[in-house]
């Protein structure tokens, strides 16, 4: 397995799909860069401490700046050397913002992740890289904020998010790590309950699929052939 170590990051050169387990839980990751050309310059990350503490997410390398693929590596690593649970993520995220601003390219990154401990979830986000988390009834828990005008547009309740998929404005991010300043986006504790379904994903995912059409997706089968089911749409794509 991928990840059968306390921590590890993955930059895949080519397709890279996988379920594995973790306690009650089942988590599922995908990985592949677009057949337009280019590098891949997403890194996902995973951290144990024990058994009832996680923190996963995933970094995505901003396209038109330099080094994307370093900016992403060094916000993956970085957040993978949070010490323990009790540690603050968002001091981390200073400290990942820091080392990207050291690499003196002007390279940047978004930063998504997750951080569960025991029962309870907590959501940070920088960037367009998005969260959601929907209850057993497909109801949406909690939906981070894309930093963009087309994502404060749907919060705003200006537009629908399936709109914004088209907004000319969705590629303009307002705030990325490597900024001077970052607007990290986060949550107090949230309590996990059976049969809730959470995603994270860069812009790769979410600038093609609707939050809606994903879900439907994702729940229509058991998780493994749901998450298989997306994994082909999006290779598709």
């Amino acid at each position: 397995m991928l990840f059968d170590k306390k921590s590890a990051s993955l930059n895949a050169k080519k397709p890279a799909y996988e379920i594995f387990s973790w306690r009650e839980f089942s988590i599922g990751f995908f990985s592949a860069k677009s057949e337009m050309g280019g590098q891949n310059e997403d890194f996902l990350f995973f951290r144990r401490w024990q058994d009832s503490s996680v923190l996963l997410g995933v970094a995505d390398g901003a396209g038109g700046h330099p080094r994307g693929a370093d900016a992403a590596q060094t916000c993956a690593e970085g957040m993978t050397a949070l010490k323990n649970p009790e540690s603050s993520v968002s001091k981390q995220y200073d400290i990942c913002n820091q080392n990207v601003l050291s690499l003196k390219a002007g390279a940047r990154s978004t930063l998504a992740c997750m951080k569960i401990v025991e029962d309870k979830a907590e959501f940070y986000s920088v960037g367009d890289s998005e969260i959601v988390y929907w209850n057993s009834r497909g109801s949406k828990v909690y939906s981070s904020i894309p930093y963009s005008p087309a994502g404060l547009k749907v919060e705003a309740g200006v537009s629908e998010q399936k709109d914004s998929l088209t907004d000319p404005e969705r590629h303009e991010v307002m705030s990325l790590m490597g900024d001077p300043f970052v607007h990290i986006h986060s949550t107090t504790p949230l309590e996990l309950k059976k049969g809730h379904l959470i995603l994270l994903g860069s812009d790769g995912l979410f600038d093609n699929i609707a939050h809606e059409k994903i879900y439907q997706i994702l729940s229509n089968s058991p998780f493994e052939e749901g998450f298989k089911t997306l994994v082909d749409r999006c290779i598709k794509r």
